[in-house]
């Protein structure tokens, strides 16, 4: 699964992930709270990803009032993730140390493998 959100961060951690995405049988594009009616953000990752012989589905999922990291952990459950694929520190570590985020939670809730790049 790769939680996904157009950073840099998000597209280095795909890169970096290629190999091992390479081998899954599904790759789950994660999205959190895309508003309807837009486009689909993980659309142009999705077709990068199929050229290098990647099957993915794109996945939007609703927050419900959970923070980004409670939501990913919660999709990757649903989905029966064997890997969770996301960019680290898509703020500046002041603001991450603050107010937290989807890097942090991540770290401190880990149940399955994480590979993150910044």
């Amino acid at each position: 699964m790769v939680g996904w959100n157009e950073s840099r961060e998000s597209s280095r951690a795909v890169f970096d992930a290629l190999p091992l995405l390479q081998k899954a049988k599904l790759t789950r594009l994660v999205t959190v709270d895309v508003p309807t009616g837009g486009n689909l953000p993980a659309a142009g990752i999705a077709e990068t990803l199929d050229r290098h012989g990647v099957k993915t589905e794109i996945t939007d999922v609703a927050s419900d009032g959970m923070s980004v990291g409670e939501t990913l952990l919660r999709a990757a459950n649903d989905h029966g993730a064997d890997l969770i694929v996301l960019g680290a520190y898509g703020h500046s570590r002041f603001s991450e140390m603050v107010f937290g985020g989807a890097t942090r939670h991540i770290l401190r809730n880990l149940d399955r493998p994480v590979l993150m790049s910044h």
